[in-house]
């Protein structure tokens, strides 16, 4: 059910803390409900909240048709790369061939980016992590020339998105 159904503050406010698990201390001050219509999966509703007063600040995206636990993707090609991504925070993302899984945490948002931003993304998160042994650098230092053979054609991956909520796909 989505948030804009509910048109009384304390209404929204209960649906927030009860469905969604966010603590608002206050009623919102920013609620921005945006809408997509993305041919492959139907209207996709983007919900941006923003509160001064608690300092919460997310994002969650809703797919409304053709919703699917599981969406698997091959990139074979620099056309797959501009293929879009929408990921629900609760979603988790593997790439099988480099053993990576993302899992969703408190901080995770709902977004829709390309699959270049995505593995652009995991390549900016693997440099700036400075805390690493020496034996944990060379597996990043690997990864990264793996990603970065992926966005040049010289290697394909495979991107795994579960959601049990199925507001992710690949399209």
């Amino acid at each position: 059910m989505r948030l804009s159904q509910y048109k009384n503050p304390k209404v929204r406010r209960e649906f927030l803390e009860n469905e969604l698990g966010i603590k608002l201390p206050f009623i919102q001050k920013a609620l921005i409900e945006d809408e997509k219509n993305i041919k492959e999966v139907g209207k996709v509703f983007i919900l941006k909240l923003k509160c001064d007063a608690c300092g919460i600040n997310t994002q969650e995206v809703e797919i409304e048709g053709n919703k699917k636990p599981k969406v698997e993707f091959k990139v074979k090609n620099q056309n797959d790369l501009k293929k879009q991504i929408i990921k629900s925070s609760s979603a988790i993302i593997k790439i099988p061939e480099l053993k990576i899984s993302i899992k969703p945490t408190e901080n995770s948002v709902g977004d829709i980016t390309t699959v270049q931003e995505f593995i652009d993304n995991l390549i900016k998160y693997i440099q700036e992590t400075n805390e690493i042994s020496s034996n944990e650098y060379k597996k990043s230092e690997k990864l990264l020339d793996e990603l970065d053979a992926a966005k040049e054609n010289n290697g394909n991956i495979t991107l795994i998105i579960e959601d049990k909520e199925g507001n992710s796909a690949i399209v």
